[in-house]
Parts: C-alpha cells; sequence; structure tokens
C-alpha cells in the first residue's frame, strides 16, 4: 500500500541514515541505509501517541548488500521500540536501542541490533513528506 503524505499529519517525516564507521566499515557503508517514515515530535522524538495512531504507515525500509526489507515500527508494552518486517522480506525483528530518549536530526547517531550484535547509524537526512 503507498502512502498518501496529504493524509498524515504535518509532523511525519523520511529520516535517513547510514552505517556509521565501525569495525569492518572503517569508512562507514553509505549501500548500509534505513529510511523510516515516523511521525517527530516538536523535539524531534518519535511520537509514540502518533506512531500508535497511525501504526500502519509507519515504516522502516532496510537495504543492504543488494537486499530490501520493508516492515513497520512498533513500540512493545516496555517502550522498546523494534523493526517488524511484515510487509516485504523475511528478517527477524531489530531492536532499535533507547530509541525513545534519542532525537532524529541530522548529525545524530542512532544504534539498532541486528545479526546478533549492536551497529550505528548517523542520520544524514530528515525530510518532510
Amino acid at each position: 500500500m503507498a502512502i498518501a503524505a496529504t493524509s498524515l499529519p504535518k509532523n511525519f517525516r523520511k529520516v535517513i541514515m547510514v552505517l556509521a564507521r565501525e569495525p569492518g566499515h572503517p569508512d562507514g557503508a553509505a549501500d548500509d541505509r534505513y529510511t523510516l517514515v515516523v511521525p517527530l515530535a516538536a523535539d524531534g522524538h518519535v511520537s509514540s501517541d502518533d506512531v500508535r495512531t497511525h501504526a500502519e504507515v509507519c515504516r522502516v525500509i532496510s537495504e543492504r548488500e543488494g537486499d530490501r526489507l520493508i516492515g513497520h515500527l512498533n513500540q512493545d508494552e516496555g517502550g522498546v521500540w523494534r523493526t517488524v518486517f511484515d510487509i516485504e522480506g523475511d528478517a527477524p525483528d531489530e531492536t532499535w536501542f533507547r530509541l525513545a530518549d534519542e532525537r532524529l536530526e541530522t548529525g545524530e547517531y542512532i544504534s539498532l541490533d541486528r545479526d546478533n550484535g549492536q551497529h550505528t547509524f548517523k542520520i544524514i537526512a530528515v525530510t518532510e513528506l
């Protein structure tokens, strides 16, 4: 299902992040990226209330090694944010590290657990839909 930006609240943003420098990738990896379509509060944090209200359109797109996965961003009862790849592709859920505490702004860093390890991503763009 395509997302019609005109039907979403004005606080929805497209957040693009790429793998930051880490062992095995001393310069990071621009081809290992995530794109999130999420509502942000005025302070740059993910708006939990708007995610619950508009859960169907809170998307996460993972692109790496030629693979593309699409899923939803969900917050569990304990407040932990996860990506559930239930739209396109088949992969285990991924857990965002302290996403509730992070501001999604250009230049900030966000970590997530995938492939049995934690990886850090740098936000390179935050744009209106």
